[in-house]
């Protein structure tokens, strides 16, 4: 017969999620009046592009250690290229969702501001465009903070003369 146990992550996770939609319920007025005041914040995507431009090229360094052959053939040119650029896409992805929940969230709750983005969309538009950017935004941020785990944690390895 199988011994049962609970699932401690589990059972976290269900009264995190109990416990924040309380909250929003609780402080819906006082969450959307704050959240817009942080979202019409000017600096705030200039700090977030900038904060994850540092962690993907601090984590091209220490990770990826790129390095540079001036003599080198056009597929190892290209592999290079690819390294680069992708040092861009991380940053821009967080731009353009940020700019896109900024202009749907003000649109949707800020009453000064109704149809000032989107203005000749139509509702379904405007839930893909929901959809595409939480998409974007989610994958980014967990993208960037798996990066960021890589640079701050490092595993001490045992060798036979110590530990390094």
């Amino acid at each position: 017969m199988d011994k049962k146990q609970v699932d401690w992550k589990w059972l976290f996770i269900l009264i995190l999620v109990g416990t924040s939609l309380f909250f929003v319920y609780k402080f819906q007025g006082k969450i959307i009046y704050y959240s817009i005041i942080t979202l019409k914040y000017k600096e705030l995507n200039i700090f977030l592009t900038g904060g994850t431009f540092i962690v993907t090229i601090l984590h091209k360094i220490k990770i990826e250690k790129p390095s540079w052959d001036w003599d080198t053939t056009f597929n190892q040119f290209y592999e290079q290229f690819k390294k680069i650029s992708g040092m861009v896409t991380k940053p821009a992805a967080v731009a353009s969702s940020f700019a896109l929940i900024r202009g749907l969230y003000l649109q949707a709750f800020d009453n000064t501001c109704k149809s000032c983005y989107f203005k000749n969309f139509a509702d379904a538009e405007i839930v893909f465009l929901w959809g595409v950017a939480l998409y974007l935004i989610f994958s980014t941020v967990t993208d960037v903070v798996k990066r960021l785990i890589e640079l701050l944690i490092t595993e001490k390895t045992e060798t036979a003369q110590g530990r390094k």
